[in-house]
């Protein structure tokens, strides 16, 4: 059977933005592209069991509607566990970071509740994705999987002129100057450890400025920040295969980052980049170095795999073996 039409179920929190799980919207936009008809089904996360049941309304509805070939959970906790119970098969979730990890923001009831939720999706489900070996390390079921990241917007996060963009910024055109996104002041990102960071570059005097952005920037001015930049500080305390990464590759920017989630993986040939533990002193030293150079890195074409077709055409062959019933286990015996 021929894969045609894919549903995806894909979570927000509160309103759904353009902003709002961008590079998996990227990644559906990419399918279609190659001939795949899609859908979404945006639902929010949320344990209201008034709202939930609307959800699952609207899950069967869009199904006797749209006839999928096979449903797929854009995250776990609720939303895979929606998709698992409720959808026709066969059913994927894709595994993206948190949903399998600890959540800092969390209380430590509501976090375990949304891990044992993902976890009982896995059993559910008949495939799943994960962005990264670490989290399907975490599983304790095995079921067809495939390990892949979300795609690369290429064309979105490319080299441009640094002087233009600092410009646009309103930067220093001479100054080295390293950047850190706090992703709203979400606690894994460890903000308090970028700004320990600034403080000790301020101390010692060296001739680095450490920009710090807490506040969410649109997803079409990052190329412009990335561009400015000659360093991005990257010290998350837990991470799935993280999009910001590759997105500072594609923009040729040198990189200092703790070993967390697939960033070793990914920056392995990567250069300049500095990858350290989470000390204060060895972070300051790594961001001066990188930035004081005052070059770009080969990012570029380390990440150029990561690409939106390349990746959905991994994503539609995986569908279409569970669809088909072909799928054969491609990992190491």
């Amino acid at each position: 059977m021929k894969l045609s039409k894919v549903l995806f179920v894909t979570p927000y929190v509160g309103q759904d933005t353009p902003q709002s799980m961008s590079f998996a919207k990227f990644l559906m936009t990419k399918i279609q592209q190659q001939g795949v008809e899609v859908r979404n089904l945006p639902v929010s996360k949320t344990i209201n069991p008034f709202v939930l049941a609307g959800q699952v309304k609207s899950l069967r509805s869009i199904t006797r509607e749209f006839g999928q070939d096979i449903t797929v959970a854009n995250y776990g906790t609720y939303t895979g566990l929606l998709v698992a119970m409720f959808s026709r098969r066969p059913r994927v979730v894709i595994f993206r970071g948190d949903d399998l990890k600890s959540t800092f923001y969390l209380s430590w009831i509501y976090r375990n509740l949304q891990l044992a939720a993902s976890h009982a999706s896995s059993f559910l489900v008949d495939g799943i994705i994960c962005v990264s070996h670490e989290l399907a390390n975490l599983l304790f079921v095995k079921k067809p999987r495939l390990i892949c990241p979300s795609p690369t917007n290429l064309d979105l996060f490319r080299p441009m002129s640094q002087e233009a963009c600092r410009k646009e910024l309103g930067w220093d055109l001479n100054k080295p100057i390293a950047v850190f996104f706090g992703y709203g002041g979400r606690e894994e990102k460890r903000a308090d450890l970028a700004h320990q960071v600034k403080t000790h570059l301020m101390s010692i005097n060296v001739d680095v400025e450490l920009k710090i952005f807490i506040d969410l920037i649109p997803l079409n001015q990052m190329p412009v920040y990335l561009n400015a930049a000659d360093c991005m500080l990257f010290v998350s305390a837990s991470e799935g295969s993280p999009n910001l990464i590759r997105d500072a590759c594609a923009c040729n920017l040198p990189i200092v980052s703790v070993p967390v989630g697939d960033v070793s993986q990914v920056l392995a040939e990567v250069t300049p980049t500095e990858i350290v533990e989470p000390d204060v002193p060895l972070l300051s030293e790594a961001v001066t170095r990188l930035s004081s150079l005052r070059t770009r890195s080969n990012g570029r074409t380390r990440v150029e795999h990561y690409s939106g077709d390349t990746i959905a055409k991994r994503y539609i062959e995986f569908f279409s073996e569970l669809v088909s019933g072909t799928y054969k286990d491609k990992r190491p015996a």
